[in-house]
């Protein structure tokens, strides 16, 4: 069996990953990596320097691609996936990292990460901060493919994370995004999920919409297509007009659908503010079949 390193030197030439330190790596029968995604030169040398934007009142931090935000503490689902990560002997994924929430305390623990994110202004950020030493940035490459369209080997990882980044997706592609992570996960890999609920509080009245299409045989009830218009017009130019929200009902379908276990999946909330209803989103911790499908720990 190939070790964790031969394997990421394989996927380096490959499949678009790039080590933190931006070095270029060949593997037999690859061509030599020359770019990561769509033509365009990923060099973090050349990166302009940035700073992390200041914080909005409620503490969370935008994007610089107007995609979301993300919150300075992790939720008890990427609580899971860090601990696991820490344990895994392959190596895992940090899908939309933003910030790097999720993967510098996994690297922090031991873990081998791979950081994908869209904006490379944000991976250079996860690549300079200061709490990584050395030890921790030979476990860190950085991917900026737009998933779910990764080209990454399967039976490769240990576990991924997909922490309020899937609500983003259209049907189209969370299909396609649970089709490649079952191919991605080794056997008993799990896959971590936390995405917007209906009951977000931030959907006034939408919860009745998503409950009449779903009684309705509707297959993707959470589509939105107006958020900022509709629900959080102070929001326009920081998140996007497309929503796609999910309750238990439809992920635990979706996953049952590919063939994932489901070891742990209820609705949460952040409690960042007096807004929050505790249902705002759904967690996931689904587990790829391995031959003993009761098993599940």
């Amino acid at each position: 069996m190939k070790n964790i390193n031969q394997l990421l030197k394989i996927a380096i030439a490959c499949g678009g990953l790039k080590h933190s330190y931006g070095s270029v790596i060949e593997s037999p029968g690859c061509e030599l990596l020359k770019s990561v995604v769509n033509s365009i030169d990923f060099n973090l040398k050349k990166q302009q320097e940035i700073s992390l934007p200041l914080p909005e009142n409620d503490g969370k931090i935008k994007t610089m691609n107007a995609m979301g935000f993300m919150t300075p503490e992790y939720d008890m689902i990427t609580s899971k996936f860090i601990d696991f990560a820490a344990t895994s002997q392959h190596p895992v994924l940090d899908g939309g990292a933003a910030y790097g929430v999720a993967t510098i305390p996994a690297l922090k623990k031991g873990a081998t990460v791979i950081a994908n994110d869209i904006d490379q202004r944000h991976l250079y950020l996860i690549s300079k901060n200061k709490m990584l030493t050395v030890d921790d940035k030979e476990r860190l490459y950085l991917n900026k493919e737009a998933l779910p369209n990764l080209n990454l080997p399967a039976n490769f990882l240990g576990a991924v994370l997909l922490c309020r980044v899937m609500h983003f997706f259209t049907p189209e592609n969370v299909t396609q995004m649970f089709k490649n992570v079952q191919s991605w996960l080794v056997p008993g890999g799990r896959f971590y999920l936390v995405v917007m609920s209906p009951y977000h509080y931030s959907l006034k009245g939408f919860a009745k919409t998503y409950e009449h299409r779903l009684a309705n045989g509707d297959k993707w009830p959470g589509i939105i297509t107006t958020m900022t218009k509709d629900y959080i017009p102070k929001y326009k130019g920081k998140i996007p007009d497309f929503l796609h929200v999910m309750d238990a009902s439809v992920l635990s379908k979706i996953a049952a659908d590919n063939g994932f276990l489901i070891k742990h999946l209820e609705l949460f909330g952040h409690n960042r503010t007096s807004k929050e209803n505790g249902r705002g989103y759904i967690g996931a911790v689904l587990v790829k079949k391995d031959g003993e499908e009761n098993e599940c720990n």
